[in-house]
């Protein structure tokens, strides 16, 4: 399944759910990184968003990027912002 696919399934599920898509929102894109340098260097390029850099929870010791948009949530546009 594409990612637009994908993105489509997730918000009919949503919807199925109750949830109104009608209106615009705070949306979370989550991005691990192997090491801080990584997340940083992905984060200053990240133009548009409001940006968070953190530890993640992961045993791993990966670094979690949230990169946040305020957005209508539709397919389209969640997937335009991810690429």
């Amino acid at each position: 399944m594409s990612l637009l696919g994908e993105n489509s399934t997730i918000l009919m599920q949503f919807v199925a759910k109750g949830k109104d898509l009608s209106y615009v929102r705070l949306i979370d894109f989550s991005h691990l990184f192997p090491d801080f340098a990584s997340a940083n260097r992905f984060a200053a390029e990240a133009e548009g968003f409001k940006i968070a850099v953190g530890q993640s929870h992961s045993p791993k010791g990966t670094w979690d990027v949230t990169a946040s948009k305020v957005m209508l949530p539709s397919a389209g546009a969640i997937t335009e912002s991810e690429a």
